[in-house]
């Protein structure tokens, strides 16, 4: 079995020339023990931003007088790489829970035999102003690209551009209730903003209805077909934590690759990390889809799941592709 990598990457200053570096296992920081005293007087003087407290002399700058060479304990810390494993989201195993109990909801109806949601159709309360744009019309250069081409996809298709805002909101483009693009050719949905405050009237419809209605206008009798979802570019700060933080259990990547999860995991850690993408703001409306329409959409599921950056502090992206139901149960 292959070792997993280091989850820290240790770098140590030019003045800590000799040295063992140990990871603390309860909190995420480098110590470094220094093999002189001259090295560790160098070095332990002042306050630590990890530790809050202690730690040798705090405050201004200018020099300080000579102390009396001494034993100490006091432990600088080493710069973690911010490219390696991040901390665990606090969200962390409330989205896992979500994702497997949206899962589990689809798998008690379809045992049940239960007949697919009936909603207001959208009309009733939104207005939508329909288009057709290309993928970068909507995207511009943050990445779109790579992901499409799973799908079969180019930048210059054609996508049906969907803006829905609810019904008296004022029709600017950053008072939508949700933005989408649509290709039946390739069978790909792609949603790039959906804001719920601007949907706070009471009989609202959720973000996965508006996305099944509209596809289904469009799609036709071809509804079932569906393939690809893509959510982003994700601005959201709690769902790129939860994403940046699935790509490490799955295994160390670098910026710029593709780290794709499936329902059919073996792995504790990589199962978790698909349960979390699902059960995240941007999965879970997938999922409601699937479970609210599993008749109209055959019986689907959510096969895998691909998450994708550009660059280390770009937008991210999630690519879910949806498939034919194996055994859906856990």
């Amino acid at each position: 079995m292959e070792a997993r990598p280091t989850p820290y990457h240790i770098t140590a200053p030019a003045t800590c020339p000799s040295y063992i570096a140990i990871a603390n296992p309860e909190i995420p920081r480098l110590l470094c023990f220094l093999s002189s005293t001259q090295d560790q007087g160098q070095l332990s003087s002042g306050r630590s931003r990890y530790s809050g407290g202690g730690g040798g002399g705090g405050g201004g700058g200018g020099k300080q007088p000579r102390r009396p060479r001494k034993e100490s304990h006091s432990l600088p810390l080493l710069r973690i790489d911010s490219t390696r494993m991040p901390p665990e989201p606090p969200q962390w195993e409330n989205v896992v829970g979500k994702g497997k109990a949206l899962h589990n909801a689809q798998v008690d109806a379809q045992d049940r035999g239960d007949p697919d949601a009936i909603f207001p159709k959208l009309e009733q309360m939104y207005d939508v102003e329909r288009s057709q744009k290309q993928p970068r019309e909507i995207s511009g250069t943050n990445g779109l690209e790579p992901l499409l081409e799973r799908t079969g996809m180019r930048m210059s298709d054609t996508l049906q551009f969907r803006m829905i805002w609810r019904q008296g909101a004022p029709k600017t483009d950053t008072s939508t209730t949700l933005r989408m693009g649509m290709n039946t050719e390739h069978n790909t949905v792609i949603r790039t903003w959906a804001y719920r405050r601007h949907d706070s009237t009471r009989t609202q419809l959720g973000t996965s209805e508006l996305v099944w209605q509209e596809w289904k206008k469009q799609a036709g009798d071809h509804a079932r077909d569906l393939k690809f979802l893509i959510d982003g570019p994700i601005t959201n700060d709690v769902s790129q934590r939860i994403i940046r933080y699935a790509n490490w259990k799955k295994t160390q990547r670098e910026v710029g690759q593709m780290v794709t999860f499936t329902r059919s995991e073996t792995n504790k850690d990589e199962k978790s990390a698909f349960d979390a993408l699902m059960g995240s703001d941007n999965g879970r409306y997938v999922l409601r889809m699937l479970r609210d329409h599993r008749k109209e959409l055959g019986n689907m599921e959510v096969v895998s799941v691909t998450t994708w950056a550009q660059r280390e502090h770009s937008n991210v992206f999630l690519l879910m592709e949806i498939g034919e139901v194996g055994d859906m149960g856990e």
